[in-house]
C-alpha cells in the first residue's frame, strides 16, 4: 500500500507537478498532533514542511526544496481491509509482495530492502527502508529512498494504518537531516478509539433529550480516562453552561485536553475562546496561535480567521500577502465567505507596516 500510495505521488512535493486539486497549506506548528480516525500523529520536524490534502482518514504532506530534481514527500493513509491480516507475518508478507509489483525492475533497481517487526501499543507493526535506483535519462540518476510504517489498528484488525516518507533525487541530494525528520513522522503514530465508545454515545443521547447534567457527568468520568472525544464535549458544555455551571477556566482546561490529542475542533474553540474573551480577556495573539494550529490541518474556518485577523492586523501586524494566502486557502477549502471576501476586498502590495486596517468592508461575520 505504501509504495503505490508514494510512487504514484512521489511529483506532490514538487510544485512543477500540474494539475493537484489543492493549494499548498504552509504547516505552523509542527509539534502539533493532528487528529485522524482512530490514530494521531505529528507532521514531520523541520521548516519547509507544508499539506496538500488533509481527511480523517489520510493526509499528503511535501517540503519546499530548492531543486528541479529533488522532492521529498510525506503521506498516511488508513483503509478498511475486505480480509484482515492474520498475524504480523500476514502484514509482513501483503508489504512485500506489494513492493515487488510497485517497483519496475524495468525502471527501477533495488539497492537494499529492510526490514522488521516494529509493534505499537498492542498493534501489529512493520517498520520498512527501501533503497532503489531509477535510470531518469541515459545520462541521470535517481536514487530512491522510501521509509515507512504499516500497523494493524490494536482494536480493528480490519484497519491498516500505513505512513511513509519518499525522497527522490540525485544521489548528492539526500541527506541524514531529512531522514530523521522521516523517523520522527513515522515515529509520532498514536493510536485512539476509532468510534466513539458506548459510554460517549450513551453522554450524547443524554444530551439530545435534554438530560443534560447526567450527560455531562457521564463526559466527566470519560475525559478523566483519556477520552479526547468527551473532553472536547465538555469543553463545550463549560463553555456554554449547559448541564454544568458556566466555567471559562474549566472549558479552556478541556478544550487543551482535546487539543492535545490533536482535535482540529477543539484547536479552533481555543481560538475562538481567546478571540471572544470568553476567558474574562480577549487575547488575540492566544487566538492567532491556536487558529494556526488548526488552519494546518486545513479548517476552512480557521483559515477564513487568520485570513482577517492579518488583514485588519488584529493580534499580529498587518500583511495582505499573508491575509490573501489565507483567504484562497479557506476558499479552496470551501469557505463561503472567504470566496465573498476575495471578491471584495483590496489587498495592498507590501502591506506589511503593522498599523492597523479600518477595512472599506465589513469583514467581519455579523
Amino acid at each position: 500500500m505504501a509504495v503505490r500510495a508514494l510512487l504514484a505521488g512521489a511529483c506532490a512535493a514538487s510544485f512543477a507537478c500540474a494539475g493537484h486539486a489543492q493549494r499548498a497549506n504552509p504547516i505552523l506548528e509542527p509539534e502539533q498532533p493532528w487528529g485522524f480516525q482512530g490514530f494521531s500523529l505529528r507532521p514531520p520536524a523541520g521548516a519547509g514542511w507544508y499539506s496538500l490534502a488533509k481527511s480523517r482518514t489520510r493526509a499528503v504532506l511535501g517540503r519546499r526544496i530548492e531543486s528541479r530534481t529533488h522532492t521529498l514527500v510525506a503521506a498516511v493513509h488508513s483503509a478498511r481491509l475486505v480480509r484482515p491480516f492474520e498475524s504480523p507475518e500476514a502484514l509482513a508478507a501483503e508489504l512485500r509482495a506489494r513492493r515487488a509489483r510497485d517497483l519496475d525492475p524495468a525502471r527501477f533497481r533495488l539497492i537494499e530492502v529492510d526490514e522488521r517487526r516494529d509493534d505499537l501499543d498492542g498493534a501489529w507493526c512493520t517498520r520498512y527502508r527501501v533503497d532503489a535506483e531509477e535510470r531518469a535519462t541515459a545520462e541521470r540518476l535517481l536514487v530512491l529512498r522510501i521509509q515507512g510504517r504499516s500497523c494493524v489498528h490494536p482494536a480493528a484488525p480490519d484497519l491498516l494504518v500505513d505512513l511513509s516518507v519518499s525522497e527522490r533525487g540525485l544521489p548528492g541530494e539526500t541527506d541524514d537531516g531529512t531522514r530523521a525528520q522521516a523517523g520522527s513522522f513515522l515515529d509520532s503514530l498514536r493510536f485512539a478509539p476509532i468510534t466513539p465508545s458506548a459510554d460517549l454515545l450513551e453522554a450524547e443521547k443524554l444530551a439530545r433529550d435534554g438530560t443534560t447534567e447526567a450527560a455531562a457527568r457521564l463526559l466527566e468520568a470519560l475525559a478523566a480516562r483519556g477520552d479526547s472525544g468527551a473532553a472536547l464535549r465538555l469543553a463545550r458544555a463549560y463553555d456554554s453552561g449547559r448541564g454544568v455551571p458556566a466555567d471559562a477556566a474549566q472549558a479552556e482546561r478541556m478544550y487543551r485536553r482535546a487539543a492535545a490529542a490533536g482535535e482540529v475542533d477543539a484547536l479552533y474553540n481555543l481560538g475562538v475562546f481567546h478571540d471572544k474573551a470568553r476567558g474574562g480577556a480577549r487575547d488575540a495573539e492566544e487566538a492567532v496561535r491556536w487558529f494556526r494550529r488548526a488552519a494546518d490541518q486545513r479548517d476552512a474556518q480557521a483559515q477564513l480567521n487568520l485570513g482577517i485577523l492579518f488583514y485588519k492586523g488584529d493580534g499580529v501586524p498587518v500583511d495582505h500577502a499573508q491575509a490573501r494566502a489565507w483567504l484562497e486557502l479557506a476558499a479552496d477549502n470551501g469557505n463561503a465567505r472567504a470566496q465573498d471576501l476575495l471578491r471584495v476586498l483590496e489587498f495592498r502590495a507590501g502591506s506589511r507596516d503593522g498599523l492597523p486596517v479600518k477595512p472599506t468592508v465589513l469583514i467581519d461575520p455579523p
